[in-house]
């Protein structure tokens, strides 16, 4: 079990590095970013487009609940079995790699050209609601708050998972993104 404040601090601090990254792809031509690493495989910009259908979800989600959640600081994160399982699912080794490889569902599969500009303008604007998510978390009990998930709403998860689910899930296709742009710059 972790401390609850640190917890969501560490989190916070995984998500500025995503926004420092996606920062750095904004920079990259835009065919680098929408160049298929093999047949079959994202770019890196359908990762993001990607990352911002789930964004969309469940900021919505944890923001409506924070609204009516009471302010009462918990003091230890404490994970559901359901939880631990999906957050699982999305982790990658110690090595960044993804050990799982998934199929995503079809409401998530990405266009086959998305707006490389507009694409990450909003995925940077879900970072940074993400973060004032994060911050406003520390003044409640994160294991009394219930979120459901994208794939059921009727299945929910504690605050505390799903801020660990979600940030794991973008953190995986980061590195699925950051190996499309390497493998475009290796042909080049």
């Amino acid at each position: 079990m972790k401390d609850q404040k640190e917890f969501l601090q560490q989190y916070a601090s995984e998500v500025r590095n995503i926004i420092r990254e996606m920062e750095s792809w904004s920079h990259q031509e835009e065919n680098n970013l929408q160049r298929y690493p093999a047949p079959g495989k994202w770019s890196a910009i359908q990762c993001v487009q990607h990352l911002n259908v789930y964004s969309r979800y469940y900021l919505k989600a944890i923001e409506k609940e924070l609204k009516t959640a009471p302010t009462v600081s918990g003091h230890e994160v404490k994970s559901g079995p359901l939880g631990r399982y999906f957050i699982k699912l999305m982790k990658t080794n110690d090595n960044g790699i993804v050990t799982k490889p998934m199929n995503s569902p079809k409401n998530a599969v990405p266009e086959l050209l998305p707006n490389v500009k507009s694409e990450i303008s909003e995925f940077i604007q879900h970072q940074q609601k993400l973060l004032i998510l994060l911050q406003q978390s520390e003044k409640i009990d994160i294991n009394q708050i219930r979120i459901p998930t994208s794939i059921m709403k009727m299945i929910r998860m504690k605050l505390g998972d799903t801020f660990a689910f979600f940030i794991e899930h973008e953190k995986r296709h980061m590195i699925q993104g950051r190996k499309a742009l390497e493998a475009g710059e290796s042909r080049l």
